[in-house]
């Protein structure tokens, strides 16, 4: 079932533990770019856009679930955001059995029983159909091993191909890889705002003197030959 996996998942339900899936399978794939999660869209990227693409060229979509309340949720007006047409959870799920994609739901004990076809909206009722799996907190590395091991059939565990005794190392805990993935969230949000300064910077003007040349032109005329 190798192919480019999406990540789909509520930010106020599952943004932390939908975090550490993504890290275990790209640490599995050996590439950040098999699987997507939408923290990798850049600022000024068009979401919309980006979303479709990663959509399109799926094989596979995860939709993960901690709590179905949540996940459904009741908005203050007392709609459920399921029930919106413009909600991305469901405009995602229901791309993906329009493009017939293998859609995987992952719940999340105590979260483990299974939601009814009549809890949705027409367009994803066949979500409902789909066989789900299910992460346990106590027993949380064998279940994303084996989930890993579903996705990723062949690929040894620390990802690299035709290496028939791979060396391995513990699996993280789930703390760990929760831990792992914010790390990594704060490294790139500061590199992509780090980015961010130095187009700014580059687009300031030169200061110029009396004459008329920046300073640095003076400077670099000026200044002693090492």
């Amino acid at each position: 079932m190798t192919g480019r996996i999406f990540i789909s998942y509520r930010r106020d339900d599952s943004f932390l533990l939908a975090g550490s899936i993504c890290a275990a399978l790209r640490a599995r794939l050996g590439t950040d770019n098999a699987v997507f999660m939408d923290t990798t869209i850049n600022p000024g990227d068009d979401w919309p856009t980006e979303i479709r693409t990663a959509l399109e060229q799926a094989l596979t979509v995860l939709v993960v679930v901690v709590d179905w309340d949540k996940w459904l949720a009741v908005q203050p007006r007392g709609r459920r955001r399921i029930d919106n047409p413009k909600d991305w959870v469901r405009q995602e799920i229901s791309t993906a059995l329009i493009q017939d994609k293998k859609i995987i739901p992952v719940l999340i004990e105590p979260n483990d029983q299974m939601i009814l076809a009549e809890d949705l909206p027409d367009d994803i009722q066949r979500l409902a159909d789909k066989q789900q799996t299910c992460l346990r907190k106590a027993t949380w590395n064998q279940d994303l091993k084996q989930l890993v091991d579903t996705l990723c059939p062949g690929l040894p565990d620390n990802g690299a191909a035709g290496d028939s005794k791979p060396t391995k190392s513990p699996p993280p805990s789930l703390s760990e890889s929760i831990i792992a993935y914010l790390t990594r969230l704060a490294h790139e949000t500061s590199r992509l705002k780090l980015l961010g300064m130095c187009k700014s910077i580059c687009r300031l003007p030169r200061p110029t003197c009396r004459c008329g040349r920046s300073w640095s032109d003076r400077w670099s005329s000026t200044a002693p030959n090492a």
